[in-house]
């Protein structure tokens, strides 16, 4: 029997509906949808949906991340306690990534019952963080529905993008945390000199003295993992510059006594990285990290000897 052949447009106008994605409509409002597989579209249809499904995902990605960013800083502005409204937040996204949401009564709901959803959506939350969000699965924008389809409600937002928008969120919380630790956090090796002490010429603290020796260990840490570490390359980027940073020649800038398992915690909880477990982080050669690294340990001794006493 031959399949019947549809085209991008069809898909685009809402003519007819993928099978993968989810549908909500009144049978007595609306006609029966025509539901398809992808073996109802030539490649070349089925490349051009792909293609829009993904630019609709990311843009409304982007649009939700922008709305509550702006209304978490607007917030942020105003509150007296920066540090407890940062760990709040955190601890409410924990929570959905973790799956301890309290779920009772066909809805889930954080301890503080500020976020709640519906049991579906929250369950479909934590199947595409298990699967894609921290599983690694190719997620290939398959569920996404065209704009025009009249079988979704479009004022919900697709639960993986909200798993996305938390994911960024939960990022950029701890990027102002580690700000309000140390003001230092954000600036580069170059000049470190001038960025180790305050106005009044104090030391700054150390913000992680259980990891790294030395304040001036840790901005040496932030410069390597500004020019070393990239997104789809993040673990092998950590791994070097965890063994690197291990060594005596140095006098250990990452704490002789730090286990991997303790590094990986502190990428997690303060670094905003994916879980990275010990086993991976071994011990890595990179001919262009290796240069970054010596550009970097020379600055890291310069601050050294500058501080050092005469």
């Amino acid at each position: 029997m031959e399949i019947k052949k549809y085209t991008y447009k069809d898909w685009l106008n809402g003519v007819v509906v993928l099978e993968y994605s989810r549908r909500q409509f009144n049978s007595n409002e609306v006609p029966t949808p025509t539901i398809v597989s992808w073996e109802n579209f030539e490649k070349e249809e089925k490349e051009k949906i792909q293609k829009e499904q993904k630019i609709i995902f990311e843009n409304s990605k982007d649009e939700l991340f922008k709305k509550l960013s702006i209304d978490f800083f607007c917030k942020f502005q105003r509150t007296r306690s920066k540090f407890d409204m940062i760990n709040r937040l955190l601890k409410r996204f924990s929570e959905v990534f973790s799956n301890r949401m309290i779920c009772h009564d066909h809805h889930c709901y954080s301890s503080d019952r500020i976020i709640t959803f519906d049991f579906w959506y929250y369950q479909e939350m934590i199947t595409y963080i298990d699967f894609y969000f921290i599983g690694g699965e190719h997620y290939d924008f398959s569920n996404v529905q065209s704009p025009n389809c009249i079988y979704h409600n479009h004022t919900i937002v697709m639960p993986e993008i909200m798993v996305d928008v938390y994911g960024l969120m939960n990022v950029l919380l701890k990027k102002e945390r580690i700000k309000l630790k140390n003001p230092v956090a954000e600036h580069s090796m170059e000049g470190v000199e001038n960025d180790i002490n305050d106005t009044e010429g104090n030391v700054v603290e150390n913000p992680y003295p259980d990891i790294f020796a030395t304040v001036e260990a840790y901005d040496f840490f932030c410069q390597l993992e500004k020019l070393s570490v990239i997104e789809k390359e993040y673990v092998a980027g950590y791994s070097f510059i965890y063994h690197k940073m291990k060594d005596d020649r140095l006098k250990y800038p990452i704490k002789k006594n730090v286990r991997a398992s303790e590094f990986c915690d502190f990428l997690k909880d303060e670094r905003g990285q994916q879980e990275i477990y010990p086993p991976k982080l071994k011990k890595r050669e990179c001919k262009k990290n290796q240069l970054i690294f010596e550009d970097c340990k020379n600055n890291y001794l310069i601050v050294l000897t500058k501080k050092s006493p005469k």
